[in-house]
């Protein structure tokens, strides 16, 4: 009775904890010419003048800072 009782709460109480995780914090990056891309983590700035980043689907960039208007942290309801 216990193992059934495990086998029936454990999934339960994975689902619970999962929707407090339920935002995912990206970085929106805004460009000059309008496009927005959406990096997993910070972008960052080489000694050159370009920032580094992925974005979402795992593409990797390379934008020159003058090319970009803003970087903020932004979150989304999954």
């Amino acid at each position: 009775m216990s193992r059934l009782l495990f086998f029936v709460l454990f999934p339960l109480l994975l689902q619970g904890c999962s929707l407090f995780r339920s935002e995912q914090r990206l970085y929106e990056v805004k460009m000059m010419a309008g496009d927005v891309l959406y990096a997993t983590g910070s972008p960052k700035k080489d000694a050159k003048g370009f920032y580094r980043f992925s974005d979402v689907n795992g593409r990797d960039y390379k934008v020159k800072d003058n090319l970009i208007l803003y970087i903020k942290p932004a979150k989304f309801k999954r």
